[in-house]
């Protein structure tokens, strides 16, 4: 395979001459890693069979402060916030759509599913779901600084 044999280089050839390999084993291992991710990402649309318009996270979490209207316990809140992996994350995601009863904002989804990695991304998942979004830290957009917000 491609990505193995280019990745083989010593530290000596590295430095001479065989950057461009070392460059294109790195390109191909994260090329290979967003492809797994949209592999994990198809797999949990196949599961969607309606697409909303309320963020997936506001749609589970409690409605009006009132946590029995919660349809994500906390725990199983926690234990997706701690999904890491491709595996990890179609489990928890497909999970989530069969309790939506296969509801889902699908352009959410996606974004969430291809960004799970960044803790920003969970962060925001979990103020989306206590619908505090409005509390969230948010990033200016002249510097791509966060900074945050006071809720008023």
């Amino acid at each position: 395979m491609y990505l193995t044999e280019t990745c083989r280089l010593s530290a000596g050839d590295a430095a001479y001459g065989g950057r461009q390999e070392v460059g294109g084993c790195y390109r191909s291992s994260e090329r290979e890693q967003r492809l797994s991710r949209a592999a994990a990402l198809a797999a949990v649309l196949s599961h969607v069979r309606e697409n909303e318009t309320t963020k997936i996270a506001s749609s589970i979490g409690p409605q009006k402060g009132d946590e029995a209207t919660a349809q994500l316990s906390q725990l199983r809140l926690r234990r997706l916030l701690s999904a890491s992996g491709d595996d990890e994350i179609l489990t928890a995601f497909r999970r989530l759509i069969a309790l939506k009863g296969g509801k889902a904002n699908v352009a959410d989804l996606a974004e969430i599913i291809f960004k799970w990695d960044s803790e920003r991304t969970r962060m925001r998942f979990a103020f989306d779901y206590w619908q505090a979004s409005a509390a969230a830290p948010r990033e200016n957009p002249e510097d791509g600084v966060s900074t945050e917000t006071a809720a008023a």
